[in-house]
């Protein structure tokens, strides 16, 4: 990439520009390649997004002054995570999930996804995860080639209910992250790397 992006967790004072760009990746998404079910009125609320900034959650990709790219990393596994046969199982404090992963798509194929990826699987690391878990729809074909790429694997697929898509089937990834202290984890990093 010719332009140096900077990666880090959003500050307060970005929830407005933070909420604006998930407005953005929305309104793009509904027209091109595939229809994104986000809704800021329904999920993810611009309360949620506020949120996640205000609690250190939410991390963005700037390029110049703006913001390219956006995840959050939490804690909060969803309803139906734990009906996944995950290869890692350690403490719940060492699990954590990637939420609303979203690069604009006007910088697709420039590695932005990429960088924020291994953006999100270094600050993991630093909170100590062995399990790094997220969820995302069948047709999202370039999220899931993402999610390979990064080393990700799929671990089963799952019918969840949320108001924007109704019940629909989820895949669920996981990348399992050194050191790794319970067997099942050293054989997937094994067969995984």
């Amino acid at each position: 990439m010719s332009v140096e992006l900077v990666m880090r967790k959003a500050v307060p004072g970005e929830a407005k520009q933070v909420v604006s760009f998930y407005e953005q990746i929305i309104s793009k998404r509904t027209e091109k390649d595939y229809k994104l079910w986000w809704n800021l009125d329904v999920y993810p609320t611009r309360e949620d997004l506020t949120g996640a900034v205000r609690d250190g959650t939410l991390h963005i990709v700037l390029d110049d002054e703006h913001i390219i790219g956006a995840a959050i990393l939490n804690r909060d596994q969803g309803d139906g995570y734990e009906r996944i046969p995950w290869a890692c199982i350690p403490e719940p404090e060492q699990i954590a999930v990637i939420h609303l992963v979203a690069v604009d798509p006007e910088q697709r194929g420039k590695g932005v996804g990429k960088e924020l990826m291994n953006h999100i699987i270094s600050e993991a690391e630093k909170m100590g995860v062995r399990s790094l878990r997220l969820d995302t729809m069948p047709h999202y074909s370039s999220a899931i080639r993402l999610y390979k790429k990064t080393g990700f694997v799929k671990r089963g697929e799952v019918t969840l209910y949320y108001p924007t898509t109704g019940d629909a089937v989820f895949l669920m990834f996981e990348k399992s992250l050194p050191p790794l202290h319970s067997l099942d984890c050293q054989e997937d990093l094994a067969r995984h790397g």
